[in-house]
């Protein structure tokens, strides 16, 4: 039976991730299966994607792990290379567009990498793939191979971001005081603005996380309410894992903090929508679907004005009070979690 290597990618990846299967397939001459969820052989009209993803991780021998600047804070990305590495699967993570594997977050940097523009990389990455199916590394060019490799720039990975959120990054990129923000939703899209509520946080703000308790009853009826198009019974792990993933994204953070205050706080209720704060003056909330088919619209974005602690115009009418409001309520519920880095 061949090894089977799945390939972690983002949708902006798509090419490269394609790429990369293609130029291995025929220099091992077809002796290894790839997962590629972008490659429509793989996940056809249908199937359960996220069943197929999890079949996919658990019968690979490698999870090869495409990390740019942009991919490497994606809740997806974390999911599928936590996923492997708790199955203990070999995890490898192989850099593009620039990034590179000093520059990794952790814990992906504590796993050796790969640079797919460096020839010798390339030719590492190759022998180790063919170890994997029994095979000597074969014989080419890495340096005229690395010249194919499509190349993925910051703009094209950042337009297939969604358009909607580019207001709310530009208000964490100007924060000048605090960022608060309840649930995973918006953590996973925080990627952009990384190095923005580090320079926050050294200029000595503040930011607040809220995240449902993993280990608590809500969260257990949230993930059952998630998998009801799965057998009776069945938990995909998905939720628990962007969880993971979120908690390990804010210790990355915490480990470049050398002031200001940053608090990860975990709650026991029954959430109903993602909710973030900047400095008092711009809101984006995002009700849950369960709520949204109350009527809600999928996602509010509201600002205010405040002058001298008094507030001057509330764009929502009162909205924006009432979501502080709620974090709040919350907040003051919720009990801190431990940011050290676990060894």
């Amino acid at each position: 039976m061949k090894p089977l290597v799945f390939i972690s990618h983002t949708d902006s990846e798509s090419e490269v991730a394609i790429w990369l299967e293609d130029q291995i397939s025929d220099l091992l001459l077809g002796a290894i299966d790839f997962f590629v969820s972008s490659d429509h052989s793989t996940i056809i009209g249908g199937d359960n994607w996220i069943k197929k993803i999890e079949e996919a991780l658990n019968e690979c021998s490698v999870c090869l792990v495409l990390c740019s600047e942009q991919s490497v804070h994606r809740p997806w990305i974390n999911f599928e290379a936590g996923g492997a590495w708790m199955a203990g699967k070999r995890v490898v993570p192989v850099c593009h567009a620039g990034m590179r594997p000093e520059n990794l977050p952790e814990p992906l940097k504590t796993i050796y990498g790969y640079d797919l523009s460096d020839p010798k990389d390339v030719q590492d990455l190759v022998g180790l793939l063919a170890g994997e199916a029994g095979l000597q590394t074969p014989a080419f060019d890495a340096k005229e191979l690395v010249n194919t490799l499509p190349q993925i720039t910051r703009e094209k990975s950042q337009s297939h971001q969604r358009a909607d959120i580019v207001p709310w990054i530009e208000s964490i990129r100007k924060a000048q005081r605090r960022v608060q923000m309840l649930g995973i939703n918006f953590l996973g899209e925080l990627h952009d603005t990384r190095q923005h509520l580090i320079k926050l946080l050294n200029d000595r703000g503040g930011i607040e996380v809220l995240l449902l308790d993993t280990e608590s009853d809500a969260f257990k009826q949230r993930e059952i309410s998630e998998c009801q198009h799965l057998p009776s019974g069945t938990i995909s792990g998905r939720l628990r894992a962007e969880s993971n993933a979120a908690l390990e994204s804010i210790r990355d953070i915490n480990l470049f903090r050398k002031a200001g205050n940053l608090e990860l706080r975990v709650y026991d209720e029954s959430p109903t929508s993602s909710i973030l704060v900047v400095d008092d003056e711009f809101l984006l909330f995002n009700p849950l679907p369960k709520i949204r088919d109350r009527g809600d619209p999928a996602e509010v974005s509201l600002s205010r004005g405040i002058e001298g602690g008094v507030v001057k115009y509330d764009s929502g009418d009162g909205l924006f009070e009432q979501k502080v409001d709620e974090f709040k309520y919350l907040w003051d519920r919720a009990h801190s979690v431990d940011l050290s880095l676990k060894s």
